[in-house]
């Protein structure tokens, strides 16, 4: 199974796709507020309004807790190359991998962060 998967049927978000590249001063925030239930190694949580459930292993797990509140991609590597031994650049790459799945689940938004060099 994926990092983060969901069980069911639901196309993507265009608005979520396109062209939102991810770098390090990507801004990612949770689009909906979806509770999810520790079950073994892995959270589980129903959208039953879309009617589709999700299943996010512990790593994925781990980077949904870190964006509870807005926070930038260099800041979830940040934390995550300090809790694991992971090189930064694998980090980023698989970090960026999974936050693309969670936007095409309509589950994260993704956002340049525009006035900054």
């Amino acid at each position: 199974m994926n990092d983060a998967q969901a069980l069911g049927q639901k196309s993507a978000n265009p608005a979520s796709l396109g062209a939102n590249k991810l770098n390090p001063d990507t801004i990612l925030r949770r689009a909906k507020e979806i509770v999810f239930q520790q079950f073994d190694d892995e959270l589980l949580a129903v959208d039953a309004e879309a009617s589709v459930c999700f299943s996010l292993n512990e790593s994925a797990g781990r980077i949904w807790a870190l964006i509870e509140a807005p926070t930038t991609l260099r800041t979830i590597c940040t934390q995550l190359c300090s809790e694991y031994d992971v090189d930064e650049e694998i980090c980023f790459r698989e970090v960026s991998a999974v936050l693309q799945q969670l936007s095409q689940a309509s589950l994260v938004t993704i956002e340049a962060l525009s006035g900054r060099d």
